[in-house]
């Protein structure tokens, strides 16, 4: 990931006002943060000078993944469990 979406929450906008504000759509400025797609350096150029930041801090500071937010602990039963399952063929 990148760190698009990092610089654009920091300056308070949301997917549809940087993809407005950059000639793009917001389900590619999603792909981009999620890394789905390549930014083009046009689009890059345009959403640092946007954001404020250069292009290599949109590169090189990366979004971390969401948290599970504690279904991690709800997981556990199941994986302990998988053992004992049979497969029916």
């Amino acid at each position: 990931m990148n760190g698009i979406r990092k610089y654009r929450e920091k300056k308070g906008l949301n997917q549809e006002q940087l993809a407005e504000a950059v000639g793009s759509s917001p389900d590619s400025i999603g792909r981009y943060e999620r890394g789905e797609r390549d930014t083009p350096s046009s689009i890059l150029k345009k959403i640092a000078e946007t954001c404020g930041c250069t292009m290599e801090e949109l590169l090189t500071n990366p979004t971390p993944p969401p948290s599970l937010g504690g279904s991690k602990e709800k997981l556990r039963p199941i994986m302990k469990d998988r053992h004992k399952r049979k497969v029916v063929a």
